[in-house]
């Protein structure tokens, strides 16, 4: 009996973990790139001053996947552009 005990305090806390998650993921989605760096910067405050645990980790994983969506986002845009810019550039030609 206890280890049914057991298992459902794990899923428990797992659930909670994911909802946790999840919320962070939300607010991140909202900053803006500057307010992002701002976050990283906090982070990486915490990191000098603590060890690195499981909510430190997760937010810091959460953060770095925005940073990196947000800035892959932005080089495909660029990348639209230039080719954009090379074809008028041919049809002027």
């Amino acid at each position: 009996m206890n280890a049914k005990v057991v298992v459902f305090e794990n899923a428990l806390k797992a659930r909670a973990q994911k909802v946790e998650e999840s919320l962070h993921k939300e607010y991140l989605a909202l900053l803006s790139f500057s307010d992002l760096i701002n976050e990283s910067q906090q982070i990486t405050d915490e990191l000098k001053v603590r060890p690195l645990d499981t909510e430190l980790s997760t937010r810091s994983t959460l953060l770095l996947k925005e940073i990196s969506e947000r800035i892959g986002g932005q080089f495909k845009m660029l990348e639209e552009l230039k080719s954009s810019i090379d074809e008028r550039l041919r049809e002027l030609q």
